[in-house]
């Protein structure tokens, strides 16, 4: 094969590798969507319907909240994720060698989310309108550029924003039924290195740096929802939002190590990859919750909700690139998963709410040689907690903590290359912390 030919097989393997788990960081659904709900750690959100959040978790909840009503909050994230590694190696034409490199840092990356609701009533009180501005999905992670994984993973990063209107009416004694369309908006980038080294005897030496920057898009989306109350106490509800795809489409740029041999630079310049760019079509999944709710007539109130998640419609990803490059498919391995949660809030007077939360949120991958170092996710096991203080009629405000155990997650993954094999093996130490914070204002 010519050197041409080398170097072109090695740059396309970087940029398959750069867009190899970008799905996986599109596909991490956002559940903190209100501050209330995240007290309770998210039970009973499609049939609560205590503000007008319900907009998003299931918008025939509307019905039951009176007047206008708008609501901002924000939820600050703070993953921590610790990588140990345990023995990953890099196999060459000269033999098997360990990886030299560190445990990356903390690659998890503090956010804030925010969430905007407003709610109104139309035709009196036989319409409800709604409009939600949140953010779905998103990851953030980011590890040391010498890191031992960085053929594998260095940046990954997926923010999105959700625009909801709804429309929500009570049709028939108990029954309340609700729907809306949404806009959403992905932007992604993703890096990380190529051991181009291996190719003249010095792996580890030469890393060719892969950057997908700007790779974004607009998506459609519907949701609709069912609300029926038994009695003032008892209700149970049920929402289902569609599934949509991002065509995300980016600049795929390529950065030398200064001390590259010119005709390994040369070679790869002459083959187009200076700059170019990247198409990737992310199939995101469609969601179905049940939820229930029952108050006694001592303050407590008890909720419940189960939540299924299409992960497995994200089963390939058609990658298109420009500039003469061959297109590609990658195949994943990924489940259908479920989240269930169970709540309870208290209040004995008109001042103050309590909640109280615990959630089990299933991973959709459950195999080591299939988990990537972008987003070593696993299952999660939710613990919360929150209350809401009402100063005046008009006014709440809501505040919320989190914490997420997440058990070690074991690595063992393979990237092979023309020139070379890398093995990322090791146990990450993950958990979350989260601390939320919510004003509700009711229009007399």
């Amino acid at each position: 094969m010519t050197r041409t030919g080398l170097a072109t097989t090695v740059a396309l393997a970087g940029c398959l590798t750069a867009y190899n788990y970008s799905a996986l960081g599109a596909g991490f659904a956002i559940v903190e969507q209100s501050v209330p709900s995240l007290g309770t750690a998210v039970a009973g959100a499609a049939v609560s319907a205590e503000d007008a959040s319900t907009i998003w978790f299931n918008p025939a909840g509307m019905t039951r909240v009176k007047g206008t009503q708008t609501i901002a909050a924000v939820h600050i994230i703070q993953p921590n994720i610790k990588f140990s590694e345990r023995g990953s190696t890099t196999t060459t034409a000269a033999g098997t060698n360990r990886t030299q490199g560190g445990d990356g840092s903390d690659a998890g990356n503090t956010a804030a989310i925010p969430n905007f609701y407003y709610k109104r009533d139309l035709l009196g009180e036989k319409l409800q309108f709604g409009l939600g501005i949140n953010v779905p999905f998103g990851q953030d992670t980011d590890y040391d550029d010498g890191w031992v994984g960085r053929y594998h993973a260095i940046q990954s990063r997926l923010h999105t924003v959700n625009i909801n209107p709804a429309f929500a009416a009570r049709v028939w004694k108990g029954l309340s039924l609700g729907a809306g369309v949404s806009a959403l908006y992905g932007d992604a980038k993703l890096t990380n290195k190529v051991d181009v080294g291996a190719l003249i005897g010095q792996s580890g030496t030469l890393d060719l740096l892969v950057e997908i920057n700007d790779a974004d898009d607009w998506t459609y989306t519907g949701n609709v929802g069912a609300m029926y109350e038994f009695t003032d106490r008892t209700r149970v509800g049920a929402h289902y939002r569609s599934c949509s795809d991002l065509d995300l489409k980016g600049d795929a740029k390529f950065v030398f190590a200064p001390d590259t041999p010119s005709f390994l630079v040369d070679s790869l310049k002459a083959s187009g990859f200076v700059k170019t760019t990247a198409e990737a079509k992310v199939k995101l999944p469609d969601t179905v919750e049940l939820s229930g709710y029952h108050a006694f007539r001592n303050g407590l109130a008890v909720m419940a909700s189960s939540t299924w998640y299409n992960w497995d419609r994200l089963d390939t990803v058609d990658i298109k690139f420009r500039s003469g490059l061959p297109d590609s498919e990658l195949e994943f391995d990924y489940n259908d998963v479920w989240r269930h949660s169970i709540g309870a809030t208290y209040s004995n007077n008109n001042r103050f709410i309590w909640r109280l939360g615990f959630a089990y949120d299933e991973s959709p991958v459950d195999n080591r040689r299939t988990r990537s170092a972008r987003l070593p996710d696993n299952d999660r096991y939710w613990a919360t907690a929150g209350f809401s203080w009402l100063p005046s009629p008009n006014l709440k405000l809501d505040f919320a903590y989190a914490h997420l155990f997440i058990p070690d997650t074991d690595i063992d993954t393979t990237v092979t290359r023309l020139a070379s094999t890398h093995v990322l093996k090791g146990r990450y130490n993950s958990d979350v912390d989260i601390v939320s914070a919510q004003l509700t204002y009711n229009f007399k």
